[in-house]
């Protein structure tokens, strides 16, 4: 029997490592399309964000699924020009996969860990810094997306 501590080691893994490949099916099964568009299967996927249409600013979230489509593809500025939220979660999932995969394969779940401070700290820039206040600047026009 699995003790109870390392069966929370274990959840967590399978958690990252679960969400890192969800990560990287998204930003590579979806592909950059025409006149700022994702496609999925060749067809354009989503629907316009309606935020945006109403109102005619960016919400949180637009340009993040812009984001992972272009990482994925190496394409560094341009992703973290559409969101430089959504490109540091894509990479953020995809480091904790690779590192949760070096864990497990070494067996020592608890390899690189860092303080629950540095996680706290981390997370807190994401949230303020790169996705409130890159939207906070987009809305009086620092870096905004194309027009509709």
């Amino acid at each position: 029997m699995i003790p109870h501590d390392r069966r929370f080691e274990l959840g967590w893994a399978l958690l990252l490592l679960g969400s890192a490949a969800v990560a990287l099916f998204a930003g590579w099964t979806w592909a950059p399309g025409p006149d700022e568009t994702v496609l999925l299967a060749g067809e354009p996927f989503g629907a316009p964000c309606v935020f945006r249409e109403t109102t005619g600013y960016a919400c949180l979230t637009c340009g993040m699924t812009r984001s992972w489509v272009h990482i994925a593809r190496g394409h560094l500025l341009t992703a973290f020009a559409y969101s430089p939220s959504g490109a540091t979660l894509w990479l953020w999932l995809v480091w904790g996969g690779v590192l949760t995969t070096v864990r497990l394969a070494t067996r020592r779940l608890r390899l690189a860990m860092l303080p629950w401070e540095a996680m706290i700290g981390w997370t807190l820039f994401w949230m303020l810094g790169l996705y409130l206040g890159s939207w906070l600047l987009r809305l009086v026009g620092v870096n905004p997306l194309p027009p509709l």
